[in-house]
């Protein structure tokens, strides 16, 4: 209580008290992943663990009853319940969510859950008056003057009649008011873009549209190829056999690679009329803001469990691709979806310019009521000297000195009011919204999209939150998203090297022209295979895209990674083209040749593993094993013969140059597996596969016993492609000694990538790397990573999510923030997003400087609402962004011209709309009339 007063009596003015945040708490108290609160059994942690492996599967049913479901939703006889499923049983802290039915809309309802409304708005129709009011009068002046107004409704003290007063102040608040109401009207209309999206929801053999802020818990709905998800639901089918749907996350973490899904396993291949004969109730966790967990259950009327897993579960944001469609069930709507979760109410943002006027109008008040006490104390002298005489103050009695005092104190301070002018904040306004307008106008932040069969369209930059003009002049932190933002997410094969020889230009067929040059020959280098054809092998198989046709006909690639797509591209670039993907294996297109690989084995690339690696048999029968991966892992899994160790030389410098032109470099290898060999091999990787305790931990030892013995074929170098100006507008931020971050979801390799390329790290930057899963190491490493950086050296700083978990907290952010201040960059991979906004809030809070944060996905929208300056771009990844910021621009080049010459009101207006600039020796364009304070 006694915080709130404090912080309603600063806010009169303009001083914002901070509001407390997880980053202030004890370590003992901060957030940490919680499973539960309560310690299990031995016997109850075997239990979950194997219901946990169980449900790994996709949906796997707890017994074999449950996984023979039928229709009507029963068990088959001999089904054995079980209780559990990754959840605590009823009344514990994790199972605290209203069980969701299926096909039961009437008891749905009855347990009010929540409704599906987007909205980034302000104001409502009923909080816009109170609220706007009470934002309007956190200013100084407008305290003032209803005090004037008030006083001037005295008829006994005031000299002035009262419309003089009440009509400019009337005028004062309305202008304001309209102001707020037309910039948030215009977030109304993007929000009725989201919310009046149509869906097919299932209404029992029928499907009905409806729009989205109409969908509710409990609803069946059937996703179509490129829709958006409106809700957080669980897959019951897809349209393909083995339940498999396949999913672009943009809008949660920032990626726009595809990701893999599962149906569950019970309704796999179930048709509408199926779905609508099942009943069971979706028992799940309290709805929370992780994005990569779930645990849930579903249970059946016999008893019967099926355990539902992340890997079932599509999030509100995520946008169907490469699949027809999807049968899902909605389990979270509106503000209980875990991406709502994860962004934070929209603040009410103030000026550093309108806080320095409130002190200004302050100290004008002060010198006015220094005015007004010597004018009522001369008054009062002068009326108790002269108070007899008849033709003052007429034939009455002498005035009471102290009621006169009263009087004429009220009297001069009603006449003295227009010290302060009651048009200072209307004109303050009315140039802000001016000033608005010409930025909105302004053809340098404009780009021109040419769609097929339509006029070119510009399309320029928007300006929502018009207080904050002059703010963009005095940031000192800015804190950017990656993907989209920085980068158009379009990786290009640009380099490769094959049996140490560098190829420049692979993407014209100049793999192929050498495969069938008369001069080729594969033992140069005393090669015992075929180095270029086994390179193009590995690229067109080892991956895990999907290939597609587009509107026009024409075959794209769709994959988990866009690095896979460019490899599979790339392949295609010289007649290796991946066609198709069946059941067994995949097709391969070999000049022209159609070629089948029965895909034997895939194992998965992650972020431990940073590999990845296929066994296919192809057409002559023989048995290869292809991977590719990171060079810190692969190079150690070569065999060691002299005819690796010769390539490896050339190769390993080959990387190291492209390296150091901002490329992600991969390398590749090969071998040949003999049939006796596999078998065994096989049944052990098939066993593990399947196990319930301990699976990763015996797939990882089955894979290494097989990956290893590679023979070296190459390495390859993809370019993210960057949108253009990028590198020269960080360049330009940096030269103006601005702070520049990174943050992103990521992974850490890819995000050191994109800081080379866009020239944010230097081949001569020292980059410190910050990677640890407790407390006590984070300051080891904080510590250390202190005394070795000299102050005035470049340096950059990478830190990941899990230690940014522990950086964060009170007792070690200081050394954190010592750290990064002492770093020209910083970049934060794999965070959350709201570790996005955590980051940005305590560099708020220990550096006082003005943040600005841009994004342009829905991960974003956290982060820019936390900082002073929130910029969205419009992009690949959606509009949430933009629409939640408070200024939009088109592409990140335009935040340097938003920053050094819109924010003075003078390069706004008409008659200073041509500004040359300077182009300094790095050939930046430096804009007259930018001023930082660092």
């Amino acid at each position: 209580m006694k915080r709130r007063i404090l912080k309603a009596a600063l806010n009169v003015v303009g001083y914002e008290l901070p509001e407390e945040s997880e980053e202030e708490l004890d370590e003992d108290e901060a957030e940490v992943p919680k499973l539960s609160l309560a310690t299990p059994s031995a016997e109850e942690q075997q239990q979950q663990q194997r219901e946990q492996q169980d449900g790994e599967g996709g949906g796997a049913t707890t017994s074999e009853g449950a996984a023979a479901t039928g229709a009507e939703g029963t068990a088959l006889p001999g089904s054995a319940p079980v209780v559990g499923v990754g959840l605590g049983g009823p009344g514990s802290p994790e199972e605290s969510r209203k069980p969701v039915s299926f096909n039961n809309a009437l008891l749905n309802k009855k347990r009010h859950f929540r409704g599906n409304v987007a909205r980034t708005t302000k104001y409502t129709l009923i909080t816009f008056l109170p609220k706007n009011l009470f934002e309007q009068y956190r200013r100084a002046t407008n305290i003032y003057f209803l005090l004037v107004v008030i006083l001037t409704c005295i008829p006994q003290i005031s000299p002035i009649s009262p419309v003089t007063s009440i009509l400019p102040t009337a005028f004062v608040l309305l202008v304001t008011m309209l102001k707020e109401g037309f910039e948030d009207f215009k977030r109304y209309k993007a929000d009725r873009v989201v919310n009046n999206q149509m869906y097919n929801v299932v209404d029992g053999p029928n499907l009905i549209k409806k729009k989205s802020k109409y969908i509710v818990v409990g609803n069946i709905i059937k996703l179509e190829n490129e829709e958006r998800v409106p809700a957080d639901c669980v897959i019951l089918s897809t349209s393909a056999e083995d339940g498999v749907c396949y999913v672009e996350t943009s809008q949660l973490d920032g990626e726009t690679n595809l990701k893999q899904f599962m149906a569950m396993r019970f309704s796999t291949g179930y048709t509408q009329d199926e779905l609508n004969n099942v009943a069971a109730d979706v028992i799940a966790e309290k709805p929370n803001l992780n994005l990569y967990s779930y645990k849930a259950r579903l249970e059946f009327p016999d008893g019967s469990k099926v355990a539902i897993n992340q890997k079932n579960l599509l999030l509100q944001g995520a946008k169907l691709r490469n699949t027809k469609w999807v049968y899902a069930i909605v389990v979270c709507t509106g503000k209980d979806t875990k991406l709502s979760l994860n962004q934070k109410k929209a603040p009410s943002k103030v000026a550093k310019s309108e806080r320095i006027l409130n002190w200004f109008v302050l100290g004008i008040f002060l010198f006015k009521m220094i005015c007004v006490i010597i004018a009522c104390i001369i008054a009062s002298t002068w009326e108790a000297q002269l108070g007899g005489h008849w033709y003052i103050f007429g034939p009455t009695d002498k005035p009471d000195p102290k009621l006169t005092a009263v009087k004429n104190f009220f009297m001069y301070f009603v006449l003295l009011s227009y010290l302060i002018p009651m048009s200072l904040m209307v004109t303050y306004e009315v140039a802000k919204l001016i000033q608005g307008v010409y930025m909105e106008w302004d053809d340098q932040m404009t780009i021109t999209v040419e769609e097929p069969g339509q006029k070119p369209e510009k399309l320029g930059m928007a300006c929502k939150t018009t207080n904050l003009n002059d703010e963009l002049a005095r940031v000192q932190y800015i804190f950017s998203d990656k993907t989209g933002t920085l980068t158009e997410n379009k990786m290009e094969f640009a380099q490769c090297t094959i049996d140490g020889i560098v190829y420049e230009k692979p993407m014209e067929c100049q793999l192929h022209n050498t495969l069938h040059s008369d001069d080729y020959n594969p033992n140069v280098n005393n090669a015992s295979f075929d180095p270029v054809l086994e390179f193009l092998m590995c690229l067109s198989l080892c991956h895990s895209a999907v290939p597609e046709e587009n509107k026009l006909g024409n075959l794209e690639y769709q994959a988990q990674s866009p690095d896979e797509v460019a490899l599979c591209n790339a392949a295609r670039a010289n007649k290796f083209t991946f066609c198709e993907k069946t059941q067994k294996g995949v097709v391969v297109d070999v000049n022209g040749e159609r070629m089948s690989f029965n895909v034997l084995c895939t194992m998965e690339f992650d972020s431990s593993r940073r590999r990845m690696s296929v066994i296919v048999r192809g057409p002559d029968g023989k048995l290869r094993m292809y991977t590719k991966g990171a060079d810190s892992v692969m190079l150690d899994l070569l065999a060691d013969t002299p005819e690796n160790a010769t390539r490896k030389e050339k190769t390993v410098l080959d990387l190291q140059h492209f390296s150091q032109l901002g490329l992600r470099t991969l390398v590749c290898g090969f071998k040949e597996i003999d049939d006796e060999r596999f078998a065994p091999w096989y049944e052990r990787w098939e066993v593990a596969g399947t196990a319930l305790a301990g699976r990763e931990q015996m797939l990882e030892e089955a894979n290494l016993l097989m990956e290893r013995d590679f023979k070296l074929i190459g390495g390859t170098a993809i370019e993210d492609k960057l949108q253009d100006g990028v590198p020269e507008a960080i360049h330009f931020l940096l030269e103006a000694k601005l702070y520049v971050w990174v943050i992103t979801g990521d992974k850490q390799e890819t995000a050191i990538n994109i800081g080379y390329s866009c020239k944010l790290l230097t081949p001569t930057t020292k980059v410190v790397i910050i990677n640890c899963n407790s407390r006590r190491k984070c300051v080891e490493m904080l510590d250390e990573a202190i005394s070795k950086v000299v102050p005035g050296d470049e340096t950059g700083l990478v830190i990941d999510g899990t230690s940014l978990l522990y950086a964060l907290r009170r007792s070690v952010a200081p050394k954190f923030m010592q750290l990064a201040s002492l770093a020209q960059a910083v970049i934060c991979c794999r965070v959350t997003p709201l570790q996005k906004a955590k980051v940005v809030q305590c560099v708020k809070r220990r550096t006082k400087a003005i943040c600005l944060s841009i994004g342009d996905g829905a991960n974003d929208v956290s982060m820019i609402q936390t900082a002073h300056i929130g910029i969205g771009i419009y992009g690949r990844e959606g509009t949430q962004a933009a629409r939640a910021a408070d200024y939009s621009i088109r592409q990140f080049r335009h935040l340097t011209r938003l920053l050094t010459v819109r924010p003075h009101l003078k390069s706004s207006l008409p008659s200073a709309a041509s500004i040359d600039g300077a182009v300094s020796a790095h050939g930046t364009v430096v804009y007259p009339g930018a001023h930082y304070t660092c």
